[in-house]
C-alpha cells in the first residue's frame, strides 16, 4: 500500500524537486491540483523566497519572516523553503526565532557553497 511516506512516494517528490515541479499529498486531487496550478511558477516563487533569506545575511528568516518579507502565504512559503532546502540551496540554521502566533520557528540560512550561477 503506497502511503505519503512509503519509499515510491518519497521517490517520486524527489523527481519532482529536480525536475522543479511542485509537490502534491498523493491521493488529494485537491493537492495535485494545487500543485499542477503553481508549476509555471515555481522558480520565481523559490527565488523570491530565497532572495528574502539572502538579504537577511547570516542572521537569516524563519517562515513567518519569509511571508512578511514576500507577501506569499505561509502555506506556500514552507514549500518552497523545503524545496530550497532539498536542492541544497538552504539549510536550517539550528537557531528558532519567535513568529507572529508566539511560537517558535525554524530560522533558515542560505548556503555558502552555492554560486549565483547555480541558482535558478
Amino acid at each position: 500500500m503506497d502511503t505519503p511516506w512509503s519509499k515510491k512516494n518519497n521517490n517520486k517528490r524527489e523527481e519532482e524537486i529536480m525536475e522543479n515541479r511542485a509537490s502534491y499529498q498523493v491521493g488529494s486531487d485537491t493537492s495535485r491540483q494545487a500543485a499542477e496550478s503553481i508549476n509555471d511558477h515555481l522558480n520565481r516563487l523559490e527565488e523570491l523566497v530565497y532572495c528574502s533569506i539572502f538579504s537577511a545575511r547570516g542572521y537569516g528568516k524563519n517562515c513567518w519572516e519569509v511571508e512578511r518579507d514576500t507577501h506569499i502565504s505561509r502555506q506556500c512559503s514552507s514549500a518552497r523553503l523545503n524545496g530550497l532546502v532539498r536542492k541544497g540551496k538552504i539549510k536550517n540554521s539550528g537557531i528558532r526565532r519567535i513568529t507572529d502566533t508566539g511560537r517558535s520557528a525554524v530560522v533558515y540560512v542560505v548556503m555558502h557553497n552555492v554560486s549565483q550561477g547555480e541558482l535558478f
